[in-house]
């Protein structure tokens, strides 16, 4: 499993040389992309909680819930591991109730016992430290470059700066280094979209495409069964 150090090291990789800026800029790239993953892949947590005899279980007990992120992704009650698909509520036996301390997840006619278990699946943020990270693994080479591509927009910014101290003027020429990170910026970050699976508009290709084709007689003439003034 991937943890920090890896995806630094993927920066490396894929933005060789000496750059004026350092780890904490590859941090902050890292960190970005992780937040733009979430967004379009979120990461899905299970989590077990006790019933308390009602109807009421706050979100904010959950470890990892977020307000205004995390969404509920799906309940299992009871708990039964040697069939988890059994005992799946639909989303008519449950709903979210907002309350003045918060959120919580009302159940619908059910109040899970003391003794009984609620399993809930919901979203979260990615997240990494030196040892893990929780991306998939097949989304890793992905989202590295993704990285790469904030980290490449990052030192564009740098070189725009003409007076940036940290890079000498008399040796490095500022516009074409901009241009050079912007277009490893662009090259990455499609490669990352073509992965997910995004249009070129920048979200989710969509599964069918509707489309008005409007025709007429070469000759000009209207149609006999939809004429001009219906269309």
């Amino acid at each position: 499993m991937s943890g920090l150090e890896d995806y630094t090291g993927a920066i490396d990789e894929l933005v060789p040389g000496t750059h004026p800026t350092g780890e904490a800029e590859q941090l902050n790239a890292i960190l970005a992309a992780l937040e733009v993953h979430s967004k379009y892949r979120p990461r899905r947590i299970v989590e077990d909680i006790p019933g308390n005899g009602g109807f009421d279980y706050p979100l904010a007990d959950l470890a990892l819930w977020e307000n205004d992120f995390s969404v509920v992704a799906g309940i299992e009650y009871p708990v039964d591991d040697s069939n988890p698909t059994v005992n799946r509520l639909g989303e008519d036996d449950w709903t979210i109730y907002s309350k003045p301390a918060g959120d919580v997840l009302r159940f619908l006619g059910i109040k899970p016992g003391a003794a009984e278990t609620i399993r809930i699946t919901y979203t979260g943020r990615h997240s990494i430290d030196d040892d893990a990270c929780t991306i998939a693994a097949a989304d890793e080479k992905p989202v590295q470059k993704l990285a790469a591509s904030l980290y490449c927009r990052i030192l564009a910014a740098a070189y725009a700066q003409d007076q940036d101290s940290t890079i000498q003027a008399d040796s490095v020429d500022h516009s074409s280094k901009r241009r050079e990170y912007e277009a490893q910026a662009m090259k990455y970050r499609r490669e990352y979209d073509e992965h997910m699976g995004f249009s070129k508009s920048g979200g989710p290709k969509p599964a069918c495409v509707t489309q008005d084709w409007d025709t007429g007689y070469p000759h000009g003439r209207d149609w006999l069964t939809h004429p001009r003034r219906w269309r």
